[in-house]
């Protein structure tokens, strides 16, 4: 529950409070090619054996604005 509020701080964060409102964004689970996420995940954990570890076992999901 944790890592859901900081991505949603995140999100604010990139979008501000009020724009949030406004766009549409599509949430979808990863279930392949977790690697290509490495440089955001590193963001938030700077070590690489740690977030390889948070891949293996953990469940991601992509929040996607108009491909990004």
């Amino acid at each position: 529950m944790i890592g859901l509020w900081l991505n949603i701080g995140l999100i604010r964060m990139y979008y501000g409070t009020a724009d949030l409102r406004r766009c549409e964004l599509e949430i979808r689970r990863v279930t392949d090619s977790r690697m290509q996420y490495m440089p955001l995940l590193l963001l938030a954990d700077e070590s690489e054996k740690m977030v390889e570890g948070y891949l293996d076992r953990g469940i991601m999901f992509v929040i996607d604005d108009d491909g990004v």
